[in-house]
């Protein structure tokens, strides 16, 4: 696997996420589809926590620390710990971009890391620095969608009793 592959997509996700949110307004990072449902906000501030706590560090420890318990992460959990739907969009995206930031010069600090080293994860079984590395960038493609998923539901609030019908049946 090739560590700069993986450099250069998390740096164009993390430029597409801050397109996509550089002139977001209040109303709409905050706005759910249901009460169950997360904001444009509570993703982000989600993915800001994967960054700092979940994937960077499990591959570290993965890496340099082999046999070492990984720290305590309950990403459901923060969402309320953490109160992401209370903080501001634009720090909580700032503060995104800077651990993305750190997180690729990581990566680029790398001098042949050994991908096939393992953590024996309590419920998933052997989870591979390679896989782990992976799962990280299916991540980000998966919060993507979600995130312009929920610009179209406040669009599709927004200018109700007109529809979206045109752009898609199925809105």
């Amino acid at each position: 696997m090739d560590i700069q592959f993986f450099a250069t997509r998390f740096a164009a996700n993390a430029e597409a996420i801050e397109r996509f949110l550089r002139d977001i307004d209040d109303d709409c990072a905050k706005w759910k589809p249901a009460e169950d449902e997360w904001s444009i906000l509570e993703v982000i501030g989600h993915i800001c926590d994967e960054e700092m706590l979940d994937f960077r560090t499990r591959i570290d420890y993965t890496l340099n620390r082999p046999g070492e318990a990984w720290p305590p992460f309950d990403p459901l959990a923060l969402v309320e710990a953490h109160g992401y739907a209370g903080k501001d969009i634009h720090q909580q995206l700032t503060l995104f971009l800077s651990e993305r930031k750190k997180s690729i010069e990581w990566l680029n600090s790398l001098e042949s890391p050994n991908l096939d080293l393992s953590y024996q994860h309590p419920r998933l079984g052997a989870l591979t620095a390679g896989s782990l590395l992976a799962s990280w960038l299916a991540h980000d493609y998966l919060h993507l969608p979600q995130i312009s998923n929920l610009y179209v539901g406040y669009l599709s609030q927004l200018v109700a009793p007109h529809s979206l019908t045109y752009a898609d049946p199925a809105l």
